[in-house]
């Protein structure tokens, strides 16, 4: 069982540069990635650096290690270094989303805002559920003066995600811009309301400027955290679980220096876990059990995926504590062909043909019993993301008992089996030819 943790906001942040969509590398590479993150994590960006650039060298064709090495060169300020590996990135994995909002991020940060809103707009293209990505083109047409588009940006940012404090904010922001100050006063409310400490100086403000204070527009069933203080749980060294699809995970989180009970709420699994179930492991609510199963990858042409499983915590005691984090989840593609065989060969063992039958066809007298049997398989044929048919050759010998002689007869019987891989089981059985001597 492995213990993670509830994350800062800074910390949330960063671990965010790693990229959804990520390609296959060997075992020695993906340790150098993920010593490269940790050390990332601890704000070691040049040991980081040397990390992701040992695993690139153990695997050229690793997406992540380039787009996380890219991450590392923009936390140093090196932008020219740092768009470099998400372009190479971005070549090795044109559908990774992420990778084009990182790349937006490192042209905002240098002023090339054209360059970003272009990286947005194709984020946005291929993950059109990515608050992120509508928040982060907001800023950018915010910075070129053009609140209008920013704020339709902002409103889709908090449709897709109605609690994240940032997006309300710089609503707020640009609604001020455009003189629009009662709007703009509801959404630092909102922001307050969701733990914001800047939006506190945006209100002050408005204040002064006279504008009414009328409150915010969430629900009241939402926190009031106006004097937002934040939860802490234990710390772990374990960033990202590594999981084969359709695996089951259980992961405990557990709160620090709040009041029990909490109340805990899933926000989202970003689409790399199923079945996900909360369920506190003791009365107080302190601790908390997270478990479910790795997402299947339907995409043929992808090899794993990595995304964020996201809750909340409140303090029920003292509702202006809450925190906000999760755990990652590294989904690998599963070996499904070989899933497969295997269950066809435990069927076929499971399942053996009727002797009698045998020896009927074969136009035997007599009764029989099987001696040594195996079982083999063709390749199995792909009919759908985990749907295989596999022909499966049982081979083995009968022993025939002809008046006061005993024979050994060689038989073998085809079975065209129809195989769920996820489910694991045969859900269509075509029987072939039986050949016996």
């Amino acid at each position: 069982m492995n213990k993670l943790f509830i994350l800062s906001p800074a910390i949330i942040l960063a671990l965010s540069l790693v990229p959804a969509m990520l390609g296959c590398a060997p075992a020695s590479a993906v340790d150098h990635n993920s010593r490269g993150m940790e050390l990332y994590f601890e704000e070691k960006y040049e040991k980081a650096i040397a990390e992701f650039t040992k695993a690139i060298k153990l695997d050229p064709d690793y997406a992540d290690a380039y787009s996380n090495r890219g991450g590392a060169y923009a936390a140093i300020e090196q932008y020219d270094l740092a768009i470099a590996d998400y372009n190479k990135a971005i070549e090795l994995d044109p559908e990774d989303a992420d990778a084009y909002m990182y790349r937006g991020w490192a042209y905002t940060d240098i002023g090339q805002y054209d360059l970003a809103i272009a990286d947005y707009n194709k984020a946005i293209e291929l993950d059109p559920e990515d608050a992120d990505a509508y928040y982060w083109r907001g800023a950018a047409y915010a910075d070129t003066g053009q609140y209008d588009l920013a704020i339709a940006d902002y409103n889709k940012a908090i449709e897709l995600d109605p609690n994240d404090a940032y997006f309300w904010n710089n609503k707020g922001v640009a609604l001020e811009e455009l003189g629009r100050y009662e709007e703009a006063m509801e959404c630092y409310n909102n922001a307050l309301q969701l733990g914001s400490s800047v939006a506190e100086s945006n209100k002050e403000r408005l204040i002064a400027r006279g504008i009414p204070d009328k409150g915010g527009t969430l629900s009241t069933g939402s926190p009031n955290r106006e004097s937002f203080e934040s939860l802490t749980v234990a710390a772990s060294t374990i960033y990202v679980l590594q999981k084969l699809e359709g695996e089951g995970f259980d992961v405990t989180m557990s709160v620090q220096y709040g009041l029990p009970p909490y109340r805990w709420r899933l926000l989202y699994t970003s689409g790399v876990a199923d079945n996900v179930v909360l369920s506190p492991a003791d009365e107080a609510g302190e601790i908390l059990h997270v478990s479910g199963t790795a997402a299947y990858i339907n995409d043929p042409t992808t090899e794993s995926r990595l995304g964020w499983v996201m809750f909340e915590v409140e303090d029920s005691s003292q509702p202006t504590k809450w925190g906000k984090g999760g755990f990652s989840i590294h989904v690998y593609r599963a070996d499904q062909e070989k899933i497969a065989e295997e269950v066809a060969k435990a069927w076929v063992q499971s399942n053996l043909p009727d002797v009698a039958s045998i020896l009927r066809e074969a136009g035997l007298a007599g009764t029989g019993v099987y001696g040594d049997s195996s079982v083999a398989c063709s390749k199995p044929i792909r009919l759908g993301p985990t749907v295989y048919q596999v022909t499966a050759r049982l081979t083995g010998y009968i022993n025939v008992q002809i008046e006061e002689f005993r024979y050994a007869v060689e038989f073998s019987a085809d079975y065209i089996l129809t195989i769920d891989t996820k489910e694991k089981r045969v859900i269509e059985v075509q029987y072939g030819e039986v050949r016996v001597g």
